[in-house]
């Protein structure tokens, strides 16, 4: 810098100045040449990453090659026996922090041991269980099953690994049936799964009759939780005199004091204006012979005494005399729909109205050529094109989609559960909804209006043509309101009745 004329040499010469001006431009084109390849170089620049299996890989590697790179070991103490695990602090505390707090912060439980590694004992948490949290931890699957994943709920809660535990809650929730519900409703509140409890209480309501008759833990259920089922008027049921008989069951399976005392706010909840006169007399007449159960000697329950005294006093006939005298009129869930037949459309009179089937919502309903389908159908045509068993139409319940998980926060208005019409072909021939061929053995969910055909799909904005011979009545489907349909014992009665005389 600062050189104009000359410059030594290192033999001590000057160098000419135009030599000069040469050297420099040739300096400054190659820094330029330098700073537009790595500008260059810039823009072809991207970021890489590990691949997620590359790194599962390791961590299952990780986990064959516990007993020799684990830092430290974790001894588990069960009810019945203790194990021990080698782990790696370090990732125990990335996936739990109430593991991290013992390991490496203020709650630091580590015992150092003899031959370096130090020693973390964990109380309260079953082995097994331990076990399948840290495969997990390490990337590994795990097999789930009622039992596990109820198990793997609670220690998940416990040490704050949300995935698994979140995991564990959506299987319990589609694991739910009315076997188990009962029983998944208790241990839901033994590992604090509310989402569960809430799902359980679900259920219940829209399968209350199939639950009253398989689930065994049906008379162990509180009387609260039966209490707050028996107050929806969202419940299922065939009519409300086996309502009645569920509660009567309940009682009579495990009597206790304590349900004694309950049978009263359970049996105002009834819509008695639902059950004929024969029935109510029928159901007096039982409960006058109900007696308070005998307490036996020895009985330490707090208030069991104060209970006994208070059950000794209550008329539980003429509680339900007081209730049928103060009806509201509330009603039930007791239809799901309604399929309407019809006379077949042959382009000259209007087709008429042939049967119409209340649709109970605790059963499915066949329909087909035989004597044993609930609603008989093409048993007089020259030509079986009607299937033995044509067509299934009958309820599920229609989950919201995004079920409440236990991190997730509740919302007031969310969708609630309702039961959803489906129809499933059975037949050789088909059966069409509005035109469309449903084919056999697949499924359709039904709509309000629905037009359900038989072999020959005839829809009314097809040109119209003669009708052959062989054509057969068709059917509307209708469905209930969202509120759900009301209706008497003799109602429902008449409704179990199906025409077995169609075309």
């Amino acid at each position: 810098y600062g050189l104009t004329e000359a410059c030594a040499s290192s033999d001590g010469k000057a160098t000419p100045p135009s030599l000069l001006s040469s050297g420099a431009m040739s300096a400054q084109s190659s820094r330029a040449a330098k700073r537009r390849r790595l500008e260059s170089e810039g823009r072809l620049a991207k970021q890489v990453e590990r691949n997620a299996e590359d790194m599962r890989a390791s961590l299952e590697d990780l986990h064959e090659s516990l007993a020799t790179m684990g830092d430290i070991v974790v001894v588990v103490e069960g009810d019945h026996e203790t194990k021990r695990f080698p782990c790696v602090s370090a990732l125990l505390a990335s996936a739990s922090r109430p593991l991290a707090a013992m390991l490496f912060g203020s709650m630091c439980a580590l015992v150092p041991r003899e031959d370096g590694k130090s020693e973390l004992r964990l109380h309260g948490t079953e082995p097994w269980c331990f076990d399948q949290l840290l495969r997990y931890i390490h990337g590994r699957s795990i097999t789930l099953d009622v039992d596990i994943a109820v198990h793997l709920h609670h220690v998940a809660d416990y040490y704050e690994v949300l995935p698994l535990r979140d995991s564990c809650c959506a299987f319990l929730l589609d694991a739910i049936r009315p076997h188990n519900c009962c029983h998944l409703f208790a241990r839901s509140h033994d590992v604090h799964c509310e989402p569960l409890a809430e799902r359980c209480i679900d259920f219940l309501t829209l399968a209350f009759p199939s639950v009253v008759e398989q689930d065994v833990d049906f008379p162990h259920l509180d009387p609260a939780v039966l209490a707050t089922v028996l107050a929806r008027d969202e419940l299922v049921c065939m009519g409300e005199f086996a309502v009645f008989e569920a509660i009567l069951q309940w009682y009579s399976s495990k009597s206790s004091v304590k349900k004694y005392v309950a049978l009263p706010e359970l049996l105002r909840l009834l819509r008695w204006h639902m059950i004929s006169e024969e029935k109510r007399t029928k159901a007096l007449e039982q409960l006058n012979k109900l007696r308070p159960p005998r307490m036996h000697a020895g009985c330490a329950e707090p208030g069991a005494d104060a209970e006994l005294e208070f059950a000794r006093r209550v008329d539980v006939a003429e509680v339900v005399a007081a209730a049928i005298a103060c009806e509201d009129g509330r009603t039930r869930h007791t239809r799901w729909g309604k399929l309407v037949g019809h006379s077949p459309h042959d382009g000259s009179t209007s087709p008429r109205v042939l049967d119409e089937h209340e649709l109970i919502c605790t059963k499915d309903y066949m329909v087909g050529r035989s004597r044993k389908t609930d609603i008989r159908v093409g048993q007089n045509a020259p030509m079986p094109y009607i299937s033995s068993q044509h067509f299934r139409i009958y309820h599920d319940i229609r989950w919201p989609e995004q079920p409440l998980l236990c991190n997730a926060a509740r919302v007031s208005n969310a969708p609630q559960p309702e039961l959803e019409p489906w129809l499933e072909d059975l037949s050789q021939n088909g059966t069409f909804v509005n035109d469309e061929l449903i084919g056999r053995n697949n499924k359709r969910r039904l709509q309000d209006g629905d037009r359900i055909e038989l072999v020959f799909a005839r829809g009314a904005n097809r040109p119209q043509v003669p009708a052959p011979p062989s054509t057969f009545p068709y059917y509307t489907f209708c469905a209930a309101s969202a509120t759900g349909e009301g209706g008497s014992d003799a109602a429902a009665k008449s409704a179990g009745t199906h025409n077995k005389g169609g075309g």
